[in-house]
């Protein structure tokens, strides 16, 4: 018969920002976050809050509301395996149960478990320049305006 320890009240999470799009590889924008500790009763929204509150720390002004809150399930899960954390708390609930239960199989054991959280954030647009090459036709369309540039 196995011995099972339940859910804590509190959970010890780390928040990872990923500069690019959810479930590829990509890299860290920033260092992680410092632990902060989790009251598992709270929920979703105080989560988010906390979540939302250390992003803002290391990245001022950057926070969107559509950006969701992943979690790596288990030690060795790849990025293609993280979950989106549940907005209800019952999903929540199960979530953080599954992910808890887990840890008991790491290395470390329960005792070392910190809930590792990620946001990604996807790398900006870069305009595209195309090449202009310098043809006659284009040449005598601007004819005009360097001649005028010139008078001035």
């Amino acid at each position: 018969m196995e011995i099972t320890i339940p859910l804590p009240n509190t959970l010890t999470c780390r928040l990872f920002i990923k500069n690019g799009n959810p479930f590829v590889y990509c890299r860290n924008k920033v260092p992680p976050s410092l632990t902060f500790v989790f009251n598992v009763a709270e929920g979703y929204r105080v989560l988010r809050a906390k979540v939302e509150e250390h992003f803002d720390n290391k990245i001022p002004d950057q926070w969107c509301a559509d950006y969701d809150i992943y979690f790596k399930p288990t030690n060795n899960a790849y990025q293609k395996d993280f979950q989106v954390l549940c907005s209800d708390s019952s999903a929540l609930q199960v979530q953080l149960d599954t992910a808890w239960h887990k840890a008991r199989l790491r290395n470390g054991g329960q005792a070392g478990f910190v809930l590792e959280l990620y946001v990604y954030v996807p790398k900006p647009v870069e305009a595209t320049i195309t090449l202009r090459r310098a043809t006659a036709a284009r040449i005598r369309e601007q004819m005009p305006r360097v001649a005028e540039m010139l008078r001035e």
